[in-house]
């Protein structure tokens, strides 16, 4: 089966948070410090929409530390601000990063679900980000 060529868009992450990790204190007790070596964890959203297919997407805005970030998560899901709700839609999706900078990461989605993979969704679909950073 020849590859099908993937359509590209661009946007700039939303509601993006950074956080120091720190350990965990007990119950009662003062804050954590700091961990040495594990870095920062940043989280955020990329309103991705509906797409005729599956779509090269570039996320920017991320101002990491590192080109090379030492984790992503990604979970694509129905915009939680405009439609949060069961539409009894069957769309399935998967991600893949294909690339990253200081400022940004390329992934690829796709749709999955059995009978429509490849194929677009209609949707207003967006992605959850979660980055820790060396």
């Amino acid at each position: 089966m020849a590859a099908k060529t993937a359509a590209e868009a661009t946007g700039s992450v939303r509601n993006l948070k950074s956080f120091t990790l720190a350990t965990r204190s007990p119950k009662g007790a003062a804050p954590g410090a700091f961990v040495p070596g594990l870095g920062n964890v940043d989280v955020g959203i990329q309103d991705i929409g509906p797409s005729s297919g599956t779509l090269l997407f570039t996320s920017t805005g991320w101002g990491f530390g590192t080109p090379t970030p030492f984790m992503i998560q990604m979970h694509p899901r129905q915009n939680q601000f405009t439609d949060n709700q069961n539409n009894n839609f069957p769309d399935q999706f998967a991600t893949q990063v294909i690339s990253t900078d200081s400022n940004s990461i390329t992934f690829l989605i796709t749709r999955i679900d059995p009978g429509a993979e490849d194929q677009g969704w209609g949707q207003d679909l967006e992605v959850d980000i979660f980055v820790v950073e060396p």
